[in-house]
């Protein structure tokens, strides 16, 4: 029987909110702070099982409406009931970093070989490497975050070596541990990213690159090995303000793009594509990441201190040899259900209103895939953007 139950409707009702872009619509679940994708079929049949219209009643009007076959039309109402009634029973919140692993705090004692004060968003680090430790290279990498401002309210991060293996302790609680000097800065880096976001007040992290020229920001997401993280570092080296090559912040109240002043994570693949524009690229060191890769930290050129930016483009990497090339325009729910794969909320709890003024957020931006064959052409294309 497709009839919906009153109770289960009701319920449903007050955690659930539709919002919708174009012919699609975005269902956020507040007691998941979670956002899902929903085409028009399934946007039309959960506004009316919000309505607590019968399924059966739902069938026919997708009939009569869109001149479905009755069992087409009974396939989608079920497939929407058991994802609807699926929903309900869960509340586990949006997938995001995992939180660290900690053994208990135990004081930690120096000598200390080297401490640097960090400023990443609206937090303070404060990173101490006792003997032993890569402290020069951490200096180096972490150079754009350096701080005169005092540590007393200081997230701190405390590198030792323990027999054979490196340990790091945040606020006196061991978090993560390392068995070679050159994986070091990779675990450093990751857990301040992590820690510093579950901190901050922002809206979203988006896994993306982001750079800024004029009175432009371009927002670049993608997975890892989509070539984010090569084509921003290109266009830093063109010209533009990196603000992020892998994790970019967007402020809750305005939605701007915030610098996160980190160098740029390079794996092996793009050293010899960027070599022309950093030759002094060859000469750093190699590290070994969490999974196994290898890369290199590589600081943008020096320029102003980049400031939080309105995001007037976001443009996906697509290399292909075998399409045309160019900037080509994506429908906005495309271009969302593209975004929402790399999402994460932050700080305060997310709500009808705030998804709302999001999604209208990507309304108002130009949306494009970018089919490059060469770099050089990616960077000429998102520099055609920028004008």
């Amino acid at each position: 029987m497709l009839d919906l139950h009153p109770a289960t409707a009701g319920a449903a009702s007050a955690r659930f909110t539709l919002h919708y872009l174009e012919d699609t619509a975005v269902l956020f679940d507040a007691a998941a702070q979670r956002l899902y994708e929903l085409n028009a079929t399934a946007a039309y049949i959960w506004t009316y099982l919000e309505q607590r219209v019968p399924a059966s009643v739902i069938v026919g009007n997708l009939c009569a409406t869109f001149g479905f076959p009755r069992e087409a039309a009974e396939t989608h109402v079920r497939s929407v009931l058991a994802s609807r009634q699926r929903l309900s029973v869960v509340a586990a919140p949006l997938a995001g970093a995992e939180p660290a692993r900690t053994a208990a705090a135990a004081p930690v004692r120096g000598p200390w070989q080297s401490a640097l004060t960090l400023r990443l968003l609206d937090q303070t680090v404060h990173l101490r490497c006792g003997p032993s430790m890569p402290g020069g290279e951490l200096a180096r990498a972490f150079s754009l975050l350096r701080t005169d401002a005092g540590n007393g309210d200081a997230i701190a991060f405390d590198l030792t070596c323990r027999g054979d293996r490196f340990q790091l302790r945040v606020d006196g609680a061991v978090t993560d541990r390392c068995w070679r000097a050159d994986q070091v800065l990779p675990m450093v880096k990751a857990r301040m990213v992590e820690v510093v976001l579950a901190r901050s007040g922002d809206l979203f992290a988006v896994h993306a690159a982001a750079v800024g020229r004029g009175r432009s920001c371009v927002l670049i997401p993608g997975p890892s090995g989509s070539g984010k993280s090569t084509l921003a570092a290109a266009l830093s080296a063109d010209g533009f303000r990196l603000l992020g090559d892998d994790t970019v912040v967007l402020a809750r109240e305005s939605l701007a793009a915030r610098p996160m002043a980190l160098p740029i994570c390079l794996k092996d693949g793009s050293w010899r594509l960027l070599a022309p524009r950093y030759p002094e690229l060859e000469f750093l060191g190699i590290n070994v990441r969490g999974d196994g890769k290898r890369a290199r930290y590589l600081l943008p050129p020096k320029r102003d201190r980049a400031r939080s930016r309105r995001v007037t483009a976001i443009v996906f990497p697509c290399r292909t040899a075998s399409l045309e090339g160019g900037l080509v325009p994506l429908a906005k729910p495309e271009a969302l259900t593209r975004l929402m794969g790399g999402l994460c909320p932050l700080g305060a709890e997310l709500d009808a209103r705030t998804v709302e003024r999001f999604v209208r957020w990507i309304e108002e931006i130009d949306c494009r895939e970018l089919r490059y064959g060469t770099l050089d052409e990616g960077v000429d294309r998102i520099g055609e953007l920028c004008r």
